[in-house]
Parts: C-alpha cells; sequence; structure tokens
C-alpha cells in the first residue's frame, strides 16, 4: 500500500490558551510520529493570535485542514493518525436508495416476529 499523506502542517500559538493541548502532542509526540511515518514530511510552525490546526498534503494535491482548537493529545493524535491514513478526498454520499429488480425471497423484515419467537415454549 502506498501512503497517500505526503506533508504534515502543524500551525499553533505559543501563547494561546486553545493551543495548550497542541503545545503539549508537539513536545511528546510529534517525534514519534515523524519516526515511525518517515513517508510524512512533518513541519510545526507558530501562528501567534491563531487557533490550533493541522493541514494534511495529499499526492494528487489535495489538503485537509482540521481544526485542533481546545483539543486534548489524545484527540489531536487521532485526528493526526485518521489524517495519515485517509487519501484526502471527501466521502461521497449516496443521495438515493437502493432499489432491487428482484424482491428479497426472505421477504419484508417486520420487528413483531421477533417478539412471536420469544413466546414460543418447546417441551421435551
Amino acid at each position: 500500500m502506498q501512503w497517500q499523506l505526503q506533508r504534515l502542517t502543524v500551525r499553533y500559538c505559543d501563547m494561546g490558551g486553545s493551543s495548550r493541548g497542541t503545545r503539549e502532542w508537539i513536545r511528546t509526540l510529534l517525534k514519534p510520529f515523524a519516526e515511525a511515518n518517515p513517508q510524512v514530511q512533518c513541519v510545526a510552525g507558530v501562528a501567534r493570535g491563531r487557533h490550533p490546526v493541522v493541514q494534511g498534503e495529499y499526492l494528487k494535491g489535495k489538503a485537509r485542514v482540521v481544526s485542533l482548537r481546545n483539543k486534548n493529545v489524545r484527540e489531536i493524535d487521532g485526528f493526526v493518525r485518521a489524517l495519515r491514513d485517509t487519501n484526502g478526498h471527501k466521502v461521497a454520499k449516496f443521495e438515493k436508495p437502493v432499489f432491487s429488480k428482484t424482491p428479497s425471497i426472505q421477504g419484508m423484515w417486520d420487528h413483531r416476529g421477533i417478539a412471536k419467537r420469544a413466546e414460543l415454549k418447546i417441551e421435551v
């Protein structure tokens, strides 16, 4: 499998309260993440007066930005791993329900059938 994430950029404020978890993540987990994922270029930069964000840049030129405002270290690590594991494309939503020309041989589902089966008593 070829990794899609090429570059991970973390921007945070060095004094802002909303960046507290981001600063802690950078101090503790950025280096182990970068060592475990040599295919990803990891960059951290200060953006004073701004809320923290992480941006993932992918092979096909797509980019995803996730806000890290007031997130703790565990949540930030989850967002970073999710960016690493995705391909940068938006998730497609299916608008229309699926219909089949051939009906199911099992018939329509009915919640009342469950209660009837529970009432059956088998004596041996």
